[in-house]
């Protein structure tokens, strides 16, 4: 009887268990698409930003172009400079539009992880905008994470890691109910033959003749098929050990390589915002340079693009700095 009730228990917990199994593997599908969501956002934020770039270097240019024009029919510049100004201008006007698209795809792939009340989808809208001031580089700067305290939080509350206790657990149950089985069983029973007599009395009571009793032993058959099993129950403990040894290392080497880009962008955003300053002011110096007739459209050009080229570069930098943020607390377990 206690020995069924032991296995009662035991079913009992690991029920409980395979509960808890269920509610961690929801908290590790929620970090993985928190983790998407996050990306996602950050490629939405980061194809208006260049957008934006792109307009405002569509409008110098276009107003370039008049003043060009004008200069032309005034006499003042070359029929050349006007085809230069408008080749310019339609470059831009052709990156604008290129910009603007991926912009609006961008913001469709966004609006998968979008929902409204009672599960109904909802659509961004193309007058919603990212917010502005996400690029302080100030508040990048300042900003700081903790390795160690991000690796012990990992260890301790991922949600991949906490599956394997919960695995190991069960398993440990298992392998209990296994040993239980190749135990033998003994049962001792007694029934009454009769109603007449007296359960109070203290004259040999249990061994009158209107009781009758039975022993029964029961031994495991065959004994190798039982033992076969705790051994594999045994086995499969220790496989589990070792694949959630491995899984720790995996996440603690993820969080490590995050962390160390993170590193890296913060710096390199501090270098490339360096170098788009000195490319600006290089310019600032080519376009003075021109208006006192020293300098061609070409050059201006040449110089625009360079600059333009630096400005991509640092909002694609400050947007992976953003989406490794996000990778640390993922690979962490924090994004649930």
């Amino acid at each position: 009887k206690n020995l069924l009730m032991d296995k009662r228990r035991a079913y009992l917990q690991q029920s409980k268990v395979y509960n808890e199994m269920a509610f961690t593997e929801q908290q590790a599908l929620v970090n993985t698409i928190l983790m998407d969501a996050a990306v996602q956002y950050w490629e939405w934020v980061n194809a208006y930003q260049y957008f934006e770039i792109i307009d405002q270097n569509l409008t110098i240019s276009r107003q370039r172009f008049e003043l060009v024009k004008k200069a032309f029919q005034n006499g003042e510049r070359p029929a050349i400079d006007t085809l230069e100004a408008m080749s310019q201008y339609q470059s831009f006007e052709f990156l604008k539009n290129e910009s603007w698209l991926k912009f609006q795809n961008e913001g469709l792939a966004l609006s998968v992880f979008l929902w409204q009340a009672d599960n109904i989808p909802y659509q961004l809208p193309e007058n919603i905008t990212p917010q502005q001031g996400w690029d302080n580089e100030a508040n990048m700067q300042m900003f700081t994470l903790d390795l160690a305290q991000l690796l012990d939080y990992a260890r301790q509350f991922h949600p991949e890691l906490q599956l394997y206790n919960q695995k190991l657990t069960i398993l440990g149950i298992d392998q209990k109910l296994k040993f239980q089985d190749l135990l033998p069983t003994l049962d001792f029973s007694y029934n009454h033959l009769s109603k007449g007599y007296n359960a109070f009395a203290s004259d040999g009571l249990l061994f009158q003749d209107n009781y009758q009793y039975g022993l029964k032993l029961e031994m495991p058959i065959p004994f190798s098929q039982g033992r076969g099993e705790y051994k594999m129950a045994k086995l499969r403990i220790e496989e589990t050990v070792i694949a959630q040894s491995q899984k720790t290392v995996n996440i603690e080497l993820k969080v490590r390589n995050y962390f160390n880009e993170y590193l890296t962008l913060k710096n390199q955003i501090q270098l490339q915002r360096d170098m788009l300053t000195n490319y600006e002011n290089l310019f600032l110096a080519e376009e003075a340079l021109f208006q006192n007739g020293e300098s061609s459209l070409f050059l201006i050009n040449s110089r625009e693009n360079k600059v333009l080229e630096n400005q991509r570069k640092l909002i694609e930098l400050k947007t992976r700095y953003l989406k490794t943020i996000y990778g640390l607390q993922w690979s962490s377990g924090l994004l649930r």
